[in-house]
């Protein structure tokens, strides 16, 4: 984890987004708890789409927000997003893949992780994946450095830009495909590193089988990634 080149990548994009310069104001990402981040195994990072907020007149951070302890409560539709991403984050850590807690018993988790958007602005409930494309492709040489700088263990992609596995650092091959719905699940080794393709956390399908199909994704690894 490179913490210094975190802040230059932060800076570079709450610059480049701010109100003065007559654009939405940035919505800052990256490693929710430092602490907790680097003393977790293995390290996951979430990349999702955009912050479902107003436009905010003054930059914030997704991850000063749910780093709260009450960050369920200033949110009352947060399972709409947040209920398959802790679940299958509880799964991956504990290695265990039934009996998984309701989601309000482990919200404390998303403090282990790593969380970005491809958007660093807000957007509205309904995400639009050309928009999002568009902005991957502008600011992609960013994007790629600040997941590198955050040197997960596990990438789960489910921002529904696909293309972001064939992009610098993460241009991988040996691809298998589990169940594929959409774009698939999909995963991928690089040295070590474990890439999935996955659903937005925010789809409609039910957690289990959302978890499930992540499962099958790990089985299809035999452990070796991990």
């Amino acid at each position: 984890m490179d913490e210094k080149l975190l802040t230059e990548i932060g800076n570079y994009f709450s610059t480049k987004y701010s109100t003065e310069c007559g654009k939405p104001a940035y919505v800052g990402d990256g490693i929710v708890n430092v602490a907790e981040y680097q003393n977790t195994s293995p390290k996951i990072l979430w990349i999702l789409k955009e912050v479902n907020a107003d436009d905010p007149e003054q930059p914030w951070s997704i991850c000063e927000w749910l780093a709260k302890d009450n960050w369920t409560k200033e949110y009352p539709e947060w399972k709409r997003t947040y209920s398959k991403l802790l679940k299958t984050t509880w799964a991956i850590l504990n290695k265990r893949w039934d009996n998984i807690p309701p989601a309000e018993r482990i919200t404390d988790i998303i403090r282990k992780i790593a969380y970005i958007n491809i958007k660093k602005t807000a957007g509205k409930a309904k995400s639009k994946d050309t928009e999002i494309n568009r902005y991957f492709n502008e600011e992609k040489d960013m994007i790629l450095k600040q997941i590198e700088a955050i040197a997960p263990d596990i990438i789960i992609n489910a921002s529904h830009v696909e293309r972001i596995l064939n992009k610098g650092a993460l241009n991988v091959s040996n691809r298998q495909y589990v169940n594929p719905f959409m774009i698939g699940y999909q995963i991928t080794q690089h040295k070590k590193r474990v890439v999935l393709n996955v659903y937005h956390s925010n789809c409609r399908i039910s957690d289990v089988q959302y978890i499930g199909l992540i499962k099958q994704c790990f089985e299809k690894l035999q452990g070796d990634a991990l």
